[in-house]
């Protein structure tokens, strides 16, 4: 089977992409500018991260059978073999709601994503909304449902999904009958190795966008009401009186103080006043909408004292909603809640003092939150689903503490606090996670003074398989280099991400990328903390814990095995900054299970800027036959301490094959050239695509696979004659031409 290339490479490729549908969202920031003039520079350089094409899945049932799935393209028609595009021309159908059968409508998605070069693409988001058509005032904002990753890499080409079938039934956001709209548009956010990344201020990238999302319809019918529908109609601003409300199906019907059974919409008026909740009795509702068009022309409601429950989903898109301090508000859904208030980034942050979850239903963020006195997970011991932020940040500012996190219901994505950290004093940042303990033992140092943490539910990945637990704590002080502190690290079972609590190791990075800095295992018997006490050097980085086994890089950058021509291996290796270092042991393995055995040493010394090294193991080619060979590398300081690199492997069964070069078809009239070699299947051999001038055209360093053969993109180039070359590490450059008509 022929294994296609990353075509994103090739140079011709940023033409296509112009030619791309105009709502395609582009990246304008300084990096894009430097990345399109370097690919207009050099047609080897890889184009900035951005989608390829992206699919939209419907399902659902209607009179309690399957309807017949669909697929749709938002952008790069034909992808897959779909053809219909995500509009309103193909209408998804009609579904019932009734008091006993909900019929469901489900939204999954695919993406596929190309990175620019240096760049890590982080998991896209499909975002979504559902409203009515004749109601844009409420259409709210878009509710994020993330993808995962299912082929490729995030710093190549990567395809993704959201693989949850069935997760949140798009019929409860239509709660009364007519026609409805459903937008969704693809965002994800892209990495810079070695340039640290702002939470606040991501690198976003877009298909489509909340501006010009992409639309389709259904209609809802409704043959009895699940929920009452009820209608803010003043009389007062009494919440508790029922003369207050009315049917929002027929407003002659007497109304009645809402609970969780009831729907409610509070509208803009001009005359009349808006509810007031003042503590007389807990006030209760299922959804609740704040209607408006802008930030002058919004529904308002004041929750001055007492406690209002929702659990359902909470719409207020144009800051309408007013907690006084002696108030609670309280999530309390078993299915997944939306907390809905997309466009207060337009007037202000979501600002509130109290907040507590309850009810096993995810509770999910579409905008920025600060709390000022206390979020509480878990609220009165009942358990909570998780708080999921998605691209937003729950900041407890200066005064805010959040509680009662287990691992079954906690903030899920990024929460920030700020403190001031004086000498000798723990600060525990509001109860995020972790603690610093500044100068200990010295009262008349530097102390780190007004210090932010970011606490981010992020796995850093280093070679082969090592990655951390899916925690890491970001510091930003206002005095870094103090002479040293205390750290303790708290964690849950969910972050641990497969990493045995006996093997977990501090690390720490001041670029938010590899090289990571280790700093030794836990002093605490405490359950789910770290303590590393003594701590020197830099507080403005980042810290997470990692697996002693299978450590982050720390000084070593990379580490490559290939086989020769010969039949031996070559190991090239390279280094961040040495410390204390007195060389690397090359030890070999032939098959799993086996023992380890020394083949080589290298005393390298000291190197403070880091270093690049080779070794040719000729022992292997002697050596009893098996299909792979596994190498590492053992590390050794010159006060006795030992570490080991992640493992190397040597597909041997290439060795012996033959060294030619085949392409197929020759001449080529069609998109793409077979390339068939001996080692088309290894890790590190370079592709190269050459003009008759000497130009090299197109780029591409192979990964380890089973493929004999790869396929090479040709479709962009002109007509005439070009060459193939392949370098293989430790073998001599070969070629081969063909023809293009």
């Amino acid at each position: 089977m022929q294994k296609p290339l990353n075509t994103h490479s090739f140079f011709f490729l940023s033409l296509a992409r112009e030619r791309q549908a105009p709502h395609l969202a582009k990246k304008a920031s300084l990096l894009t500018a430097l990345v399109l003039l370097l690919s207009a520079l050099s047609v080897s350089t890889a184009i900035a991260a951005d989608f390829g094409s992206n699919l939209v899945f419907i399902t659902g049932r209607k009179g309690g059978a399957a309807i017949t799935p669909r697929t749709f393209y938002t952008n790069n028609p034909g992808s897959s073999g779909v053809t219909v595009p995500f509009t309103t021309s193909s209408p998804l159908g009609t579904f019932n709601r009734t008091d006993t059968v909900i019929d469901e409508l489900y939204v999954n998605a695919e993406s596929n994503t190309t990175a620019g070069n240096n760049e890590t693409v982080a998991p896209p988001s499909l975002l979504y909304r559902v409203y009515r058509q004749d109601s844009p005032e409420q259409q709210g904002g878009f509710i994020p449902l993330q993808l995962t990753l299912v082929s490729g890499a995030p710093n190549g080409v990567a395809k993704w999904s959201s693989n949850l079938s069935n997760t949140v039934n798009l019929i409860q956001y239509a709660s009364t009958p007519g026609d409805y709209f459903l937008e969704v548009y693809f965002q994800s956010t892209y990495t810079v190795a070695g340039v640290p990344s702002n939470p606040a201020f991501p690198n976003f990238f877009f298909d489509g966008s909340d501006a010009i999302p992409y639309k389709n319809s259904f209609v809802q019918n409704i043959d009895g009401q699940l929920f009452v529908q009820s209608t803010w109609a003043p009389k007062s601003s009494d919440w508790f009186d029922a003369s207050n409300w009315a049917d929002s199906k027929d407003p002659s019907k007497p109304g009645s103080v809402p609970n969780f059974n009831v729907d409610v919409v509070i509208p803009r008026n001009t005359t009349g006043a808006y509810p007031n909740i003042d503590g007389r009795r807990d006030a209760r509702v299922h959804n609740l909408t704040l209607a408006g068009t802008s930030p002058s022309q919004k529904a308002g409601l004041s929750l001055t004292t007492g406690t209002l429950s929702i659990s359902g989903n909470f719409q207020d898109s144009w800051g309408g909603f007013y907690q006084a301090e002696q108030s609670f508000l309280l999530l309390t859904g078993s299915e997944t809640q939306v907390f809905d208030a997309s466009s207060r980034p337009k007037v202000k942050p979501l600002s509130l003092f109290y907040l507590g979850l309850q009810g096993t239903g995810s509770k999910v963020m579409t905008s920025n939150m600060t709390i000022t006195r206390s979020i509480i997970m878990n609220s009165n011991g009942i358990p909570s689903g998780n708080l999921v932020t998605g691209n937003f940040v729950v900041d407890l500012g200066t005064t805010g503490v959040l509680t009662g996190e287990t691992s079954s219901g906690y903030i899920e994505g990024t929460v920030t606090s700020t403190r001031t950290v004086a000498n000798q004093q723990a600060n525990d940042f509001g109860g995020i996670g972790v603690r610093i303990t500044a100068n200990r033992d010295n009262t008349s140092a530097t102390s780190p003074g007004l210090t932010t943490v970011t606490r981010s539910n992020y796995v850093y990945t280093g070679i082969g398989t090592s990655q951390s637990i899916n925690r890491s704590f970001t510091f930003v002080p206002a005095r870094a280099n103090i002479p040293q502190f205390d750290l303790d690290f708290n964690y849950l079972d969910a972050d641990l991400n497969g990493i045995k609590i006996s093997d977990l190791r501090l690390f720490r990075s001041e670029t938010g990328d590899i090289p990571f800095e280790p700093l030794g295992s836990s002093t605490s018997s405490v359950a789910n903390t770290f303590t590393r006490n003594n701590i020197s050097g830099n507080l403005a980085a980042v810290f997470t814990l990692g697996d002693n086994t299978n450590p982050l890089p720390v000084t070593l950058v990379s580490f490559t095995a290939a086989p020769t021509a010969q039949g031996n291996a070559l190991l090239r290796w390279a280094t961040a900054n040495e410390s204390n270092n007195k060389g690397f042991g090359i030890e070999r393995q032939l098959a799993s299970g086996d023992a380890w055995l020394p083949v080589g040493y290298l005393a390298t010394g000291n190197n403070a800027k880091g270093g690049k090294y080779e070794y040719v193991d000729k022992s292997l080619s002697s050596a009893t036959f098996t299909p792979q060979a596994y190498y590492r590398l053992r590390q050794e300081d010159l006060d006795g301490k030992v570490s080991y690199s992640p493992v190397a492997v040597v597909a041997r069964q290439a060795v012996a094959a033959s060294s030619n070069l085949v392409l197929s078809p020759v001449p080529v009239t069609g998109a793409s050239i077979s390339l068939t070699f001996a080692e088309a299947g290894q890790a590190g051999s370079e592709i190269s695509i050459i003009n008759t001038q000497g130009q090299r055209l197109y780029t591409y360093t192979t990964q380890a696979s089973t493929d004999a053969a790869l396929s090479l993109p040709v479709e962009g180039l002109a007509a005439g004659v070009y060459i193939v070359s392949v370098r293989v590490p430790g073998q001599a450059l070969r070629h081969a031409r063909f023809v293009k008509l």
